[in-house]
């Protein structure tokens, strides 16, 4: 009789990986002290802190997902079809500037955005900063270098009539929390274009936190291994001149298991190409090609003529030079919009399933993507 090989469980796994990560921190540590007393970069100490942090992963059981993209390839929108509903503010003009964790908890009512107390005195001093350059320049040369946001008029205004950003540990709620992060980012949007000398975003070791729960079919039997983290990064053409991503953003990438990159798939051969081709490499550089993948959004806009899906996997691969690993799949071809639309009619579909489907706004909408201009004709046939 042949005895079964047993597999280790997950829970012997993580026990395993935990004892060898702490081994490697003693040695790290004892390195620090016996070798870098005369180095000042300390590098041993360094690695310990990776360790440490390696260590925590593996305890929570923690996937760490970072997303970057150019400007308006639909990041924010991905975001929130994972999370099944609208969490991270966007508009037409560029959005990010400051990375944003979002933690997965299936057991959660309701959303909670929380600021560290760093995080708010940053912001703080930001703010104060930013009413005395504003007196500083007079409300005409203000207006003439913000001239290219037209939307952080009214902050500015809010700043000098002393109500700017507001101090506020926890934030719940799905449009409280896109206000408080509208906010954030518009003030170091606004410090980038008139205080640059500030750099809020040097000053951060932490980052704004959401915990939030995740939709998914009542009828989708998943068994949880462990916890799923999204970091919302910025993209390096969402910069502008004279913001500074370079050190924060590297962080978050660093920590991460798993890097994703969106790219917008009708501009893959456009003359924006090739500047979507040096600020992907930013990030490759900044984090390697280990781990990854590469997100090919609006594909629902592919029409005849176009790139289909092995063209479109061998020409991003030969761009990116990511031909190497032909044996994984790096690259992926979503619509972030039919998602979005699709994941808030099924949970709708769940909360009403008496409800007439065409008297489901969100019906109305998925419909408005899906069949386009005969949407509302269609949807009756449906």
């Amino acid at each position: 009789m042949v005895a079964e090989i047993l597999k280790p469980t997950v829970q012997d796994l993580q026990k395993d990986v935990i004892e060898l990560l702490e081994q490697i921190s003693a040695l790290m540590n004892r390195a620090s002290t016996a070798l870098d007393s005369d180095n000042n970069e300390n590098k041993y100490g360094e690695f310990q802190k990776d360790v440490i942090a390696a260590v925590i992963k593996v305890k929570k059981l923690e996937l760490r997902m970072a997303i970057v993209a150019p400007m308006k390839a639909g990041k924010s929108t991905i975001i929130n079809a994972i999370v099944g509903q609208e969490i991270l503010p966007s508009r037409n003009a560029a959005m990010t500037t400051l990375p944003t964790e979002i933690i997965f908890n299936a057991e959660l009512e309701e959303s909670t955005l929380t600021l560290s107390a760093e995080i708010l005195t940053v912001f703080q001093e930001t703010v104060i900063a930013l009413r005395q350059k504003i007196k500083a320049l007079g409300t005409e040369q203000m207006k003439e270098q913000i001239a290219q946001y037209p939307h952080l008029t009214q902050l500015s205004q809010e700043i000098q009539n002393a109500v700017g950003f507001q101090t506020r540990i926890k934030t719940t709620g799905r449009e409280e929390i896109i206000k408080a992060l509208t906010g954030l980012n518009d003030i170091i949007r606004l410090c980038s274009l008139l205080n640059p000398a500030k750099d809020p975003l040097g000053q951060l070791e932490d980052v704004p936190c959401i915990d939030t729960s995740f939709w998914r079919s009542q009828t989708t039997q998943l068994d949880k291994l462990g916890n799923l983290v999204i970091v919302d990064t910025p993209g390096p053409n969402e910069a502008g001149d004279n913001l500074k991503l370079g050190r924060i953003v590297s962080e978050q990438l660093a920590k991460s298991s798993i890097v994703l990159i969106v790219l917008d798939f009708t501009q893959l051969k456009t003359e924006a190409a090739e500047k979507v081709k040096k600020d992907v490499q930013q990030v490759i550089n900044l984090r390697g090609k280990e781990n990854l993948y590469v997100l090919i959004n609006k594909v629902d806009q592919r029409r005849d003529g176009d790139m289909n899906p092995e063209q479109v996997r061998q020409f991003v691969e030969a761009e990116l030079g990511l031909g190497d690993a032909r044996d994984t799949k790096r690259v992926f071809e979503v619509s972030a919009r039919r998602a979005f639309s699709a994941a808030n009619f099924m949970q709708e579909r769940e909360r009403k399933p008496n409800a007439e489907v065409t008297e489901m706004q969100t019906a109305r909408s998925l419909a408005q993507e899906v069949f386009g201009i005969d949407w509302e004709e269609e949807l009756e046939e449906t």
